[in-house]
């Protein structure tokens, strides 16, 4: 499975930081990153950089939601936004 193009990029704010000086943004983001390829084994790290906590969360709970076995208790409700199919129709 691959991310699709439909989650948001990476923002360019400042990041949090802690008053240690570690920034907790990118280990929050490095934790989910790793629980994705660990589901997710052909996704690569550096691809997922790329995009901000929220949109990595939003993958890893459709991730999560995929390994639960079929049945009344599998549930995943899609996130609003662009919608799963787009059609066009022809002028002619």
């Amino acid at each position: 499975m691959i991310l699709s193009s439909t989650f948001s990029r990476r923002n360019s704010s400042r990041p949090n930081s802690s008053p240690a000086g570690v920034d907790t943004s990118n280990v929050a983001r490095d934790a989910l990153i790793g629980e994705i390829v660990e589901i997710n084994r052909a996704a690569l790290a550096e691809f997922l950089r790329q995009f901000d906590e929220p949109a990595l969360r939003g993958y890893l709970d459709h991730l999560r939601a995929t390994q639960t076995p079929r049945g009344r208790d599998a549930r995943w409700v899609r996130p609003d936004g662009p919608p799963a199919i787009e059609w066009r129709e022809s002028r002619a």
